[in-house]
Formats: C-alpha cells, sequence, structure tokens
C-alpha cells in the first residue's frame, strides 16, 4: 500500500473515532442534561428546568430505565416540553399522579395525553384549561382524585367516566348550574369543593346531598354557616 493510501485511510479512521468520541460524549451531555432537570423526590419526579432542546428520545430513554421509578409526575411554569414529558409518560408503567398546578399546560397539550389506565390523581389547579382540555382526561380511567379549581371549566360532561372518582375540586371555576345532573350521578364521590360556583347554594347543595348522601361537601354557604 502507497503511502499516500496509508495517510488517507489513517486520515479517515481518525475522522471515524473523533466522530464517535463526539457523539458519545453528545450523549452523556444529554444524560446528565436530563437528569439536571428531572429531580428524582422517592418516587415523585419533578419537571422543572426547560429542555425543549433535548430529543425526546433521550427523555424516553432515562424514564424508561427500570432502575427509575416513577410514580408521579410534576410540571410546573418553568417545564416548556410539556408535549414530550406526555408523550413518554405511555412508557412509566405505573404511573400515579400527574400535577399540572400553576403550569402553562394547554387544552391542545391535554389532547395527547395517552391512555394512562394506573393514573389516579391530575390537579390542574391554576391552569388555563377549558372544558375542552379537561375532557381529554378520559384517557385516565382510573382516576379517584381531580382538581379543576380555579380554571376555566364551565362543563362537566365528562365526569361519569370517572367511576372510581372519590375527591372532586370544582372550586372557583365558570360551571353551570346545568351541570348539577352530572354531578349527581357521581355515586362514587366521597368529597366534593364547589365553594365559589354557581352550584353553591343552599337549594343546590340539599339536591347534591340527597342524590349522594355520602359525600362530604364544602362550599361557601356551609361555610359561612359553620
Amino acid at each position: 500500500m502507497s503511502r499516500t493510501r496509508k495517510s488517507l485511510l489513517f486520515l479517515f479512521l481518525c475522522v471515524l473515532f473523533i466522530a464517535a468520541a463526539c457523539s458519545y460524549t453528545k450523549s452523556v451531555l444529554h444524560e446528565n442534561a436530563i437528569r439536571s432537570y428531572i429531580i428524582e423526590q422517592g418516587a415523585y419526579v419533578r419537571f422543572r428546568q426547560k429542555a425543549s432542546s433535548l430529543p425526546e428520545r433521550i427523555v424516553l430513554a432515562c424514564l424508561s430505565k427500570r432502575s427509575i421509578c416513577i410514580e408521579g409526575i410534576r410540571i410546573d411554569k418553568a417545564t416548556n416540553n410539556i408535549r414530550g414529558v406526555l408523550k413518554c409518560s405511555k412508557d412509566i408503567s405505573n404511573l400515579k399522579r400527574i400535577d399540572f398546578a400553576d403550569s402553562e399546560v394547554t387544552d391542545h397539550d391535554l389532547s395527547l395525553l395517552p391512555h394512562l389506565p394506573t393514573v389516579e390523581y391530575v390537579s390542574l389547579q391554576n391552569c388555563k384549561v377549558t372544558s375542552l382540555g379537561a375532557s381529554n382526561l378520559a384517557s385516565l380511567p382510573g382516576l379517584s382524585v381531580l382538581s379543576l379549581q380555579h380554571t376555566e371549566v364551565e362543563r362537566v360532561d365528562f365526569l361519569p367516566e370517572f367511576t372510581c372518582l372519590r375527591v372532586l375540586s370544582l372550586r372557583s371555576t365558570k360551571i353551570d348550574r346545568q351541570s348539577i345532573g352530572i354531578i349527581k350521578r357521581l355515586n362514587s364521590l366521597e368529597e366534593l369543593d364547589i365553594t365559589n360556583t354557581s352550584l353553591d347554594s343552599v337549594e343546590l347543595i340539599e339536591e347534591i346531598h340527597t342524590a349522594i348522601p355520602n359525600c362530604r361537601i364544602r362550599s361557601g354557604v356551609l361555610a359561612h354557616r359553620e
């Protein structure tokens, strides 16, 4: 083999080595970055730092590792990759809680919610979510605790989908009076908060109590009486 060919071959191998080293370094940096914004608090994970630049496959790889047992996800205002997180959530086998409280989650984001039968708790407190977005929660059939407090929700036609629903907060929502018919069908309810809503009246509270006698009702009217 001529000296020129040997030089070219050596140069080619050097390029391959450098490319492989860069790829490995980039992968390690991504792994470290993903771990920097996934803060493990026992089995509860909080997505708090901006990570839109990270490929979703890297997020997915990190979340789906068997060594990381995740039961809950917390998404807050600092999370700007909400859609990526939701897409990855379907690969978390024992996910029980999703907390969106005070986040920038939108109706469209919620439309990306996969079918998650193990999720039992969801909070959308203080989110700009409407009835359209909240209706996507129907993909969580095992839901037992739901907070829609301080959202833009007006109708709750989707609630009968949750046959295990025990705790429901509608505090300070725009829910209309016609929704009382749906509320009265939620036989599994043990606690209901309708404070500062159109349902917060003695007459309607009595209707609900008659239909669901074992449900504890929180309301502004009852609070003033105590």
